[in-house]
């Protein structure tokens, strides 16, 4: 009476179970199913099931095995296979195994990374600081999610030697703008382009100076659409077009001695720069 080791397991990611039935004379089901996963590891997921193999002595020379193969195909049974010794049967089992599972393989769709890209850019509008037209520059880092981008980043604007009074010539007067910005953006990508549909908002402080000292910095808030793209001219090198606009929140416009400022209650800018895929 032969003392079978019978054992169903499914291997590492999605491999197949493997039913393995032997006399204790032949390898253990153990070690043909870790030799199996470690023959199969590089092809991860096929259209196959389980695996089942039985093996019994025919005579004082003769090991019989029959093979059952299941999955997406339905089920297939091997013609038996007859040797000397059980352990070339075992050895059969894992080339036949192995054989199946690589014809039966599925494609693997390349893993989901977190990329990481680097924009450094300059822009120009209107709106933002007081009486006309303004320029800076901006570092963006974006985290790059599939069809989903998130940014955060520093902004800089300024404009020199405004003159705020025409009556006065000579009272002309220096700004300057520091904000934090964060974008959420949908992506569009094409192998060399992509097109980006952002919106976000943007916060910090801005200060003017008449003469050597600076004023007292008071805060700027606007929420924006930020539509834009990236043309991919280099692996890991692109050309950044965009432009942002929208409206300020309050304050809306700072107001001192003289009455306001000039500060609009919307803006618009547009931008040219360089991105970096710091990761794939």
């Amino acid at each position: 009476m032969l003392a079978p080791g019978l054992v169903m397991s499914s291997l590492l990611g999605s491999a197949p179970a493997v039913a393995w039935e032997a006399p204790p004379e032949c390898p253990t089901a153990a070690e043909v199913r870790a030799r199996l996963q470690a023959t199969v590891a590089d092809v991860p997921r096929a259209g196959v099931s389980e695996f089942r193999a039985r093996v019994t002595r025919v005579d004082a020379q003769t090991w019989r095995m029959t093979t059952a193969t299941r999955g997406e195909f339905g089920t297939t049974e091997r013609p038996a296979v007859d040797a000397g010794r059980c352990a070339e049967l075992a050895d059969d089992f894992i080339h036949y195994a192995d054989t199946v599972w690589r014809t039966w393989a599925l494609d693997e769709p390349p893993p989901r990374r977190l990329g990481v890209h680097v924009r450094v850019a300059g822009q120009v509008g209107v709106g933002l600081l007081p009486r006309g037209g303004f320029g800076g520059g901006q570092v963006v880092l974006g985290l790059v999610w599939q069809r989903a981008r998130l940014e955060v980043g520093l902004a800089a604007d300024g404009v020199e030697g405004l003159q705020l009074r025409p009556a006065n010539p000579a009272f002309r007067s220096d700004w300057a703008r520091g904000t934090l910005l964060v974008r959420g953006c949908g992506v569009v990508a094409t192998r060399k382009v992509d097109v980006l549909l952002c919106g976000g908002v943007e916060g910090g402080v801005m200060a003017s100076r008449g003469g050597a000292a600076w004023s007292r910095a008071f805060p700027s808030f606007n929420v924006h659409a930020a539509p834009g793209l990236v043309w991919w001219f280099h692996r890991r090198v692109g050309l950044w077009l965009g432009a942002s606009g929208g409206p300020f929140l309050p304050p809306l416009e700072p107001r001192g001695a003289g009455g306001s400022y000039g500060i609009t209650r919307f803006f618009f800018a547009g931008g040219l720069g360089l991105e970096f895929r710091a990761s794939p």
